[in-house]
């Protein structure tokens, strides 16, 4: 088994053919082919099936895959070592779109300096395909605080680890003058069966835990509801929110970040998200992400006891 085919697998996995690995990598399809099948009878099992969409791993290819991936990533780092501390110099971060991770990497920055920093940003299964890649070292998620069933089979069949981080409140964002606004500040009642005659800002993809969190609340996904907006960046979210009649929903901003929102948000008892980090299977974490993780940690508490003056202050309304 040579190391050239072990890549070889890995890109022909990512490009879903053998065809496109070989542009990829700048060899011939042929190549490519000799050096599979010479694999395969090594091993004793077909790493690949062919389909008519493309190449597919068996079952015994994606176990293979998984032992590939992180020889990848050893050796990737064993041709890093040149002065012996480099390798901790250096950390990659995948994140969803939540503040308090942008604020805990700048803080990382300042502390460590900025260079062979990387945060990345996606929906969920960007985020692990990004860490089961090793593109980036930790994937920083919210999910339901029971883990489904069916998010545990994803990660385990990218050889990927949910380690929990802490627990967040969901807000309810609107308009200082939206008719719930005003409603709830005199009944102190969250009326989530209007919340359907507005409109929805979605800026979540469809495999993220927010919808079974809300099907718990409202009874209902929220993809059932034809009236939504469909955004990809958290300032447009904010400015649709506060200038309009439509509505989301979400975990905390950062400290830093809520006391320059000038809409309304409502805190929904009861209800939290479990927020994560993914990384690969007896993956050792570098000093720097273990660092990021202990200030990402620090933002959660802050805002645990910004959310604990929001439960506060919504009693006494």
């Amino acid at each position: 088994m040579k190391l050239q085919q072990i890549q070889y697998v890995i890109e022909i996995n990512r490009a879903n053919s053998i065809s496109g690995a070989a542009k990829n990598l700048f060899t011939s399809q042929s190549h490519i082919s000799n050096e599979l099948k010479a694999l395969e009878q090594e091993l004793g099992f077909v790493i690949f099936e062919r389909t008519a969409q493309g190449v597919r791993l068996t079952d015994q290819g994606q176990a293979m895959l998984n032992i590939a991936m992180s020889i990848h990533e050893l050796t990737d780092q064993m041709r890093s070592i040149k002065k012996g501390k480099e390798i901790s110099d250096r950390v990659s971060i995948a994140t969803e779109n939540m503040s308090f991770c942008l604020e805990a990497f700048s803080k990382l920055c300042i502390k460590h300096g900025a260079n062979n920093l990387k945060l990345l940003g996606g929906c969920p299964s960007e985020v692990c395909s990004m860490v089961a890649q090793s593109d980036c070292e930790i994937g920083i998620l919210t999910a339901n605080s029971t883990f489904s069933d069916a998010f545990m089979q994803k990660l385990k069949s990218q050889n990927l680890y949910a380690h929990r981080l802490g627990k967040l409140g969901l807000y309810i964002r609107l308009s200082r003058q939206h008719p719930i606004f005003q409603n709830f500040q005199q009944t102190k009642v969250i009326d989530y069966a209007s919340l359907m005659n507005y409109p929805y800002i979605n800026t979540e993809d469809s495999d993220n835990s927010l919808r079974y969190i809300l099907n718990d609340i409202f009874g209902w996904f929220v993809s059932d509801s034809t009236n939504q907006i469909i955004l990809t960046d958290r300032e447009y979210k904010r400015r649709i929110v506060c200038s309009t009649l439509a509505w989301s929903i979400g975990v905390c901003y950062s400290e830093r970040d809520e006391s320059d929102f000038e809409g309304a948000r409502i805190l929904i008892p009861g209800i939290a998200a479990e927020v994560i980090y993914v990384t690969k299977k007896k993956r050792m974490l570098s000093e720097l992400a273990q660092d990021y993780l202990t200030l990402l940690r620090k933002e959660l508490d802050a805002i645990n006891k910004f959310t604990a003056n929001d439960l506060r202050e919504q009693s006494l309304l």
